[in-house]
């Protein structure tokens, strides 16, 4: 058998006979078709797996900064905030009440009687200070501790706390 008759053979053999290309490659074309379909689904699935986790992380993030933020608007709102003065003159009223004589010594002052005294005054403005526990917000006005006045009259107390 020469060589020309060895490749007439194989090709007698081949078209009688399936070689296992021939006999699986559409089944191995099929399973590539769907190992690809597959993957593209996985691929989607995990796309809106990834989309979901994202879409809860950025809400609870939100919540978290609204949160946050509406803590420290608070604490600025009150760090701001006035005193509730009421508050601390009905303290100071009451610590009056108990102690009658706190504070009288400013009315023996001369600066103090002067300034009181809207007939000699020159001064519309007084400031008084002195250590903590002196007695000066006890000395707040009440129709009790002031005399008559016949000009506008504000208290600025200023808390050390």
């Amino acid at each position: 058998m020469n060589f020309n008759q060895a490749i007439a053979l194989e090709q007698v053999f081949r078209a009688a006979w399936k070689t296992f290309k021939s006999r699986f490659q559409h089944i191995l074309q099929n399973l590539q078709r769907h190992k690809l379909l597959i993957e593209s689904q996985a691929n989607a699935l995990e796309i809106q797996a990834a989309q979901a986790a994202r879409s809860s992380a950025d809400e609870a993030f939100k919540q978290i900064f609204l949160e946050r933020r509406n803590t420290h608007y608070s604490a600025a709102q009150d760090w701001l905030s006035a005193v509730n003065m009421r508050v601390d003159h009905e303290g100071y009223s009451a610590i009056r009440q108990d102690y009658p004589s706190t504070g009288k010594w400013l009315l023996t002052n001369d600066k103090i009687k002067t300034w009181l005294d809207p007939d000699n005054s020159t001064v519309s403005k007084i400031w008084l200070n002195g250590i903590p526990g002196a007695g000066k917000n006890t000395f707040y006005p009440t129709p009790q501790n002031t005399p008559p006045l016949l000009f506008p009259f504000a208290f600025l107390l200023i808390n050390y706390r």
